[in-house]
């Protein structure tokens, strides 16, 4: 049993709901946010086990949220997953080095 829920950050309503409903099914508790800024407010009130992180964001991109969790929150702490339509990007790679845990591309 996970020790918090899954946080879903993606600045589409779309994306975010279909995701959040399939990891739902599968049992864990889902929370939601449609921006970096959401993102960060929830996760200073909900204990969070997993982020799966959109990078093409409007006002606060994924590497900036990314930026954000990592002064608080080694890799280990709070593993973050790239959910990102750009596969092999340099985008994905820059996550990666700035301390995301790995990347998922979008179908």
């Amino acid at each position: 049993m996970p020790l918090g829920a899954l946080l879903v950050v993606d600045d589409s309503r779309t994306n975010r709901e279909v995701l959040a409903r399939l990891l739902a099914r599968e049992g864990y508790s889902v929370l939601t946010a449609g921006s970096g800024s959401d993102a960060l407010a929830l996760l200073e009130i909900h204990e969070v086990a997993l982020v799966l992180l959109d990078l093409l964001m409007p006002e606060m991109s994924g590497l900036e949220v990314l930026q954000e969790l990592r002064k608080s929150r080694s890799y280990l702490e709070l593993p973050v997953l790239i959910v990102s339509v750009e596969g092999n990007s340099p985008q994905m790679v820059k996550a990666i080095d700035k301390g995301a845990n790995d990347y998922i591309t979008k179908p």
